[in-house]
C-alpha cells in the first residue's frame, strides 16, 4: 500500500503544529512584546531569515504561511503581518528581508 497525499498533508500539519508549539514556548515572545512596549515601541519584529533562525528546518517553518496564522491565533488583538522583499546591497548584491511584524498600535 502506498502513502496518500492526504496522509502526507496530515503529517506535515502535525509536524508544523508540534514545531510551532515548541518554538513559541522557547521564543519567550510575550516577554519580548512587553519589553518592546516598555521602550515605547508599538511593534516587535521576528526575523525569519537563516541568520536569525537556528536551523534550516526552523527557517522553513517560519517562512510557511501557517506561521503567521498561528501567531494571529496567539495574539488575536494584535496585527500580525509578513514583510518580504529583496533589497540591493551597496556592492551590487542582493539580500532577502523576511520578517513577521507584530503590532499593537491602533490606527
Amino acid at each position: 500500500m502506498c502513502v496518500t497525499k492526504n496522509q502526507v498533508t496530515k503529517i506535515i500539519d502535525q509536524s508544523f503544529d508540534k514545531w510551532f508549539n515548541v518554538w513559541f514556548e522557547k521564543s519567550n515572545l510575550d516577554r519580548i512584546i512587553e519589553r518592546a512596549a516598555e521602550k515605547g515601541l508599538h511593534y516587535c519584529i521576528i526575523n525569519c531569515n537563516t541568520v536569525a533562525a537556528s536551523s534550516d528546518i526552523e527557517e522553513r517553518w517560519m517562512k510557511n504561511c501557517r506561521f503567521v496564522g498561528s501567531l494571529r491565533n496567539k495574539y488575536k488583538d494584535f496585527t500580525v503581518e509578513r514583510k518580504q522583499e529583496t533589497k540591493t546591497a551597496l556592492l551590487g548584491g542582493s539580500f532577502e528581508i523576511n520578517e513577521v511584524i507584530i503590532s499593537w498600535e491602533d490606527d
